[in-house]
């Protein structure tokens, strides 16, 4: 997701009605937003997996970290 909306716009509710309906399969959900599309709690929902800039950032940094080495 990626908007430029000032509030989130998915919501745990929302994301909690999705997973029933999919059969409780898991969810990838990526957040580019600044500020974020999702809203932070979607994230302790069981089997949805939510990752924001953030979370790449740290990734990428890591990643770079083992390259100079």
């Amino acid at each position: 997701s990626s908007t430029a909306s000032r509030l989130p716009i998915v919501t745990r509710g929302i994301i909690d009605v999705a997973m029933k309906k999919r059969g409780f399969d898991p969810m990838f959900i990526v957040d580019l937003a600044v500020p974020r599309d999702v809203e932070p709690s979607v994230g302790e929902l069981e089997d949805v997996y939510l990752y924001t800039v953030d979370d790449l950032e740290h990734v990428v940094s890591s990643n770079l970290k083992l390259r100079h080495e």
